[in-house]
């Protein structure tokens, strides 16, 4: 399934656009273009790292 991250902070690019900074565990690590799939409750949407 994956790990929880904390979101430490949403910026507000444009009105519909958004990024988050997340809490990564110390030895996580990832390359720009890789994707992450994040979940709220039953709901699923996959966002690519930059």
């Amino acid at each position: 399934m994956g790990e929880p991250v904390r979101v430490l902070e949403v910026i507000e690019e444009t009105p519909d656009a958004k990024s988050l900074v997340l809490e990564l565990p110390a030895d996580w690590t990832y390359r720009p273009g890789q994707f992450l799939t994040v979940r709220v409750g039953d709901a699923a949407r996959s966002y690519s790292l930059s």
